[in-house]
Formats: structure tokens, sequence, C-alpha cells
């Protein structure tokens, strides 16, 4: 059998290699000082160390997405079986890219199209490359994935056929049609079906995503189709999609819950999350968004000191606990913390979380404007000016509130002039990127909940929002309580 053979090959190559190696250093240690004798283990450790970094990196799976099949007519229009493929293969890596750019972390294969592997080290001696072996191992263990297509025509309308074959060997079968017979069509459309076995979760945060963008443009905010993609997720029958996906899509259903400003629904999902992992720190982050804007600050700052306790190195969990210690410090609330109360500086407090945040995220554009607000409240003016100022470098979506602190602090320095054209500035940014349309990536989830707390009720309509009481509701510290209690069975 050819996986028979293969394996006996890598064998020689490893046990022959050994040899060389044994060879080698044997041989080279004779006559040598112990200064050489040092030189040349420390060479052979580095080799060995290339070796296996190298063949550990080879076994990662990838995805080939093989030629596919066309129909010879459609050559006029520019498509063949490797054009075909490559259109294919940009719609799956599309999907991707997409779906990355809302995804917290990122647990998606590589895709990579047949005949792309080019990297090949030769091993004296042995008639093999190491790529030889990880594809020998990787075939051994079916690592890699495939994706197999062929179009053809029915009629007027084309179609296309497909196989999926997931690492490990599970295989699904799939098909998308044009009934315009739109090449393009049909190839988008199997991208997408394909991509909905390959992984679901990655598909509906594309939707999520597109969706989200959508709002942002003010096209529409409607999150029927990510919610119904995050839900598919859930009743997956693949035990691997239950055990390391659910957590994840309900915490995309947590986010649309918080984007349709259902505060009660995004808790239900984020707990529904932390009872699959009870330290799933963007879970329980949410939590405390979904309790921010309801009103209930000291729960959502008791959710945010476990986040940064459980995870230190969250960056958006720093700003969010620093946030409230500068509501603390801005007297919009009193915590019933009395320790903190009365002993400790919230203000202090708030600088050093906002400098968390930054140091673990030095692009943090929001962190930056806070931390200008907790040194302005401290009357170190000139430092916060500094702050704002990096912010409006950083991110034009957080341009428009930078500027207004900017002309905040010039209007009590007595600047007048700068002052102005700072209000200026601010004006011409938040007609350049308007706030609180809907759309802000993972890197900081909570900015529309943040947001939509300061539109009017009349602004709601125009961005399809169904629940515009939500920003002025009231919650009595009783409910509060009760929507924070973690009351695992």
């Amino acid at each position: 059998m050819k996986i028979s053979r293969t394996f006996k090959q890598a064998f020689r190559f490893v046990a022959k290699t050994g040899r060389v190696v044994v060879r080698a250093v044997q041989s080279g240690f004779r006559g040598l000082g112990y200064l050489q004798k040092g030189l040349v283990a420390i060479g052979v450790i580095a080799a060995v160390a290339i070796g296996l970094a190298y063949t550990t990196s080879g076994l990662r799976p990838v995805t080939v997405i093989e030629p596919i099949a066309t129909p010879s007519d459609l050559a006029a229009e520019g498509f063949t079986a490797t054009t075909s493929q490559s259109r294919f293969s940009e719609d799956m890596l599309s999907i991707i890219n997409s779906a990355s750019s809302v995804m917290p972390t990122e647990i998606h294969d590589t895709l990579e199209e047949e005949g792309t592997k080019d990297v090949h080290l030769q091993v004296p001696d042995t008639g093999m490359s190491v790529l030889d072996v990880v594809d020998a191992i990787k075939d051994m263990t079916r690592r890699d994935g495939r994706i197999t297509a062929e179009i053809v025509w029915e009629g007027k309308t084309l179609w296309l056929f497909g196989r999926v074959v997931k690492p490990g060997g599970e295989a699904y079968l799939f098909d998308a049609s044009s009934d315009s017979g739109n090449v393009n069509e049909v190839i988008a459309k199997g991208a997408r079906a394909a991509m909905a076995i390959y992984s679901p979760y990655m598909l509906a945060s594309s939707v999520f995503d597109q969706a989200q963008k959508e709002c942002e443009d003010g096209t529409s905010c409607e999150y029927t189709d990510a919610a119904n993609e995050f839900e598919k997720v859930l009743k997956s029958a693949t035990p691997k999609d239950q055990t390391n996906l659910a957590m994840w899509a309900n915490l995309g259903l947590s986010k649309i819950a918080e984007n349709n400003l259902d505060y009660l629904t995004e808790i239900e999902r984020a707990r529904q999350a932390l009872r699959i992992d009870r330290k799933f720190s963007w879970a329980r982050y949410n939590w405390g968004i979904a309790l921010e804007n309801m009103g209930c600050d000291q729960e959502a700052l008791e959710k945010y000191q476990r986040v940064v306790s459980e995870r230190d190195r969250f960056a958006a969990g720093h700003n969010a606990l620093g946030r409230e210690y500068l509501k603390i410090a801005n007297h919009e609330y009193v915590p019933t913390d009395a320790s903190l109360r009365l002993h400790a500086r919230p203000v202090a407090l708030a600088q050093q979380e906002f400098e968390a945040a930054i140091g673990r995220d030095p692009r943090y554009a929001e962190a930056y404007i806070n931390l200008g607000e907790a040194l302005e409240l401290q009357g170190e003016h000139g430092k916060a000016l500094d702050k704002l100022r990096a912010a409006i470098a950083l991110d034009g979506d957080y341009t428009s509130k930078a500027y207004k602190e900017v002309a905040k602090i010039e209007t009590q320095l007595g600047d007048a002039g700068r002052a102005a054209t700072a209000s200026e500035e601010a004006e011409i940014s938040e007609k350049r990127h308007p706030q609180c349309r809907g759309y802000s990536e993972w890197g900081d989830p909570d900015a529309w909940g943040r947001c939509v707390a300061d539109l009017a009720k009349a602004e709601l309509p125009k961005v399809g929002r169904r629940t515009a009481n939500w920003p002025t509701a009231h919650f009595e510290a009783k409910d509060c309580r009760k929507y924070a209690i973690e009351n695992w069975p």
C-alpha cells in the first residue's frame, strides 16, 4: 500500500538521519578542543531544534482545495479548472477574513490551494526531504482536509457539486446552483456551502461581520441571518463543534443581543457560555457590558474585576474596569464597597487600569482617551493632551470624542483659539466617522452599547432598533443583584 510504503520511507529517513548525525558528532569530536566540541554540540542541538520546528509547523492541518473541473464552454469567460479553483479559494478566504475581524480568537485551520507547498529542505544521504516525512505522517493521521468539486450544466442552470473531507477523515457533500448560469455566483455559493460544513462557526461570524458593516453604513441593522447561523452551530451534531464551538456561538448570540439592546438576552447567552467554561472571560465581560448598559454599575464593576483577575492579558477587561472607576471618580454612582469608597482614590485606580489596557494593546484608542480623562481629573493636563493626541493618531472612529476632550482641556487652560479649533475638528470628524452606528470589532465590543446610551429615542428607529426604551430603562438595586448572580447548578 502507498501509505505503508511511505511510512517505511519516513522511518528509514529518520533512522538514517540519526546515524548521519551521530557519525558526524563522533568523528567531529575527535581531535577537537573543549571549546570546539562545545560549539559543535550547540550546532547539532540548533540543527535538531530547527528540524523539529519545521516539522511541527508542517504538521499543522491545512485544507487542500483541488482544481475544479469546469465546462469547456466557460473557458471564453476565463474559467478553467485552475481559475475556478483560485476563485473558489479566494471566496473561502474572504469568508475567513471577514470572520476573523469579529472573532475573539483564531480557531480555523489554514486554507491552502493544491500545489503551493514549494519548500523542500533536503537532508544529505537520505534521498528524502523533511516535507516528504511531514506529508507521510499527515497521510497516516489524516491531518489535512480536502475540498473537491466540479461545475456542470443542467439545462440553463449551472451547478457546483462538491465534497469536503475534514481533517480527521469525515466527508460531507455540498452543492450550489445559479439559475442564470453565472459562474461567479455559483462559485461564491459553493464556497459558502463548503464553509458551512468546514466551519459553521466561521461562516456565522462572517455573516455577523457583514450585518454589522451594513448597520455601520446605515443600510440596516438586521442580525437574523447571523443569529440563525450561530444557532446552527449550537445544533450541530458534531461532537467537536459541541465541545469547542458552543461557547463561542453563545458569545456571538450574546453580542447580537447587545446590538439589539436586549441586555437580558445578552446576559442569558453569556451565562450559557459560562456554563461550558466557568473562566470564559469574554462571556463574563459581555455580561458586565450588559449590566453596565442597564445602569447596574456596581455589579458590572464586580464582573470586570473578576475578568481581569482571571485573565490579566485581557485589554478590554482592564479598560472596562477603569471606566467603572472613572465613573466613581466623576461621582456618577457611589460604590457599595466601603474600602473603595473610603480609602482608595478611584481616579488613580482608573489610571492604573487604562495603563494596563494600553500595555496589553498599544493601539487601544479608547483606552488612551479614557486615560487622558483620568489624567485630566488629576490636573495633569499636558500628559492628558498627549494621550488624546495618541488616540487621534490611532483610530479615526474615536477622533471626535478625543477632540472634544482636547477642547475641554484647552478651555480650562484658557486657550480659546485651540479649544475652538479642536471643537471644529470634532465636528468634522463626527460627520466623517459617525459615532454609535452599531459597528464595533471584538477588540472593543462594548462600543455600541456605550454609544447607544447617549442617543436620543428619536434616533433609534433610524437604525432599526426595536427596543427604544432600553437606554432609559431603570433597574432597582435588587434587580441588578438578581441579574448578576451566577447561580450554577
